[in-house]
């Protein structure tokens, strides 16, 4: 499929509902919006679920709190699997996640699939691996949401949904690494995923918050720069 190049002279309503996106993305951040906050925990939670079947780990399930329980939005159980792989996973699938969405929106016209895939993607995982309701409710809300936009709206309401998530996931990626700098520096014995991959491995907590940092901020640089930035200084 040919590239589209949002930035082209001919193009300027993609631009705008990019620069919409950027706004509305970072306000929605910055406030918590429940629902896109809640994906991103589901992301996170996820990537320790699929981490663990991939290396061979059998997982009981995960859950997404519609309020904090302590610290934690949300949890999985597994047993067996490889740890190494496990504990990072969380940190790494949004990475990954939020890498994905931004390059995808290089190519406008492939939205409504990626934002459909999206949608049954959370439908698929909160039934097969979701133990409350609070985890099905989130899920199978925003999945049917999401495949409801895709195949019965304009196709710009999809361009803009994907440059929305993909904003959002840029802001909470760099909250996480904040957050999980600070745990990794006041509270380097907790509970958190810094801390377990310190005992496991002897390496500082502060360490893996600083690795799993600046190999999400280096992605997501890089997703940044081929899809949008070149363009500008084309």
């Amino acid at each position: 499929m040919e590239e589209v190049n949002v930035f082209a002279p001919l193009n300027m309503e993609a631009v705008v509902v990019l620069a919409a996106a950027i706004v509305a993305g970072i306000v929605l951040a910055f406030t918590l919006f429940a629902p896109f906050d809640r994906l991103f925990t589901t992301i996170h939670e996820l990537g320790h679920v699929f981490a663990a079947i991939l290396t061979g780990g059998e997982v009981k399930g995960f859950e997404v709190h519609f309020r904090s329980k302590g610290s934690q939005k949300g949890v999985t159980n597994f047993e067996k699997g490889d740890p190494h792989y496990i504990i990072p996973a969380g940190y790494m699938a949004t990475a990954i996640f939020t890498t994905g969405l931004t390059l995808v929106s290089g190519l406008p016209y492939l939205a409504p699939y990626a934002v459909s895939f999206l949608g049954i993607l959370l439908i698929f995982s909160v039934l097969r691996h979701g133990r409350s309701l609070s985890t099905a409710i989130i899920g199978l809300a925003l999945g049917t949401g999401f495949i409801w936009v895709a195949w019965n709206s304009a196709l710009i309401w999809s361009v803009f949904l994907l440059y929305l998530l993909a904003v959002i996931g840029i802001v909470v990626a760099i909250r996480d690494s904040r957050t999980i700098t600070h745990l990794a520096r006041f509270d380097p014995a907790g509970i958190h995923d810094a801390a377990q991959m310190a005992k496991l491995t002897g390496r500082s907590a502060k360490f893996w918050a600083a690795a799993w940092s600046i190999t999400t901020f280096l992605m997501i640089a890089v997703a940044l720069w081929f899809t949008w930035l070149r363009h500008l200084s084309a």
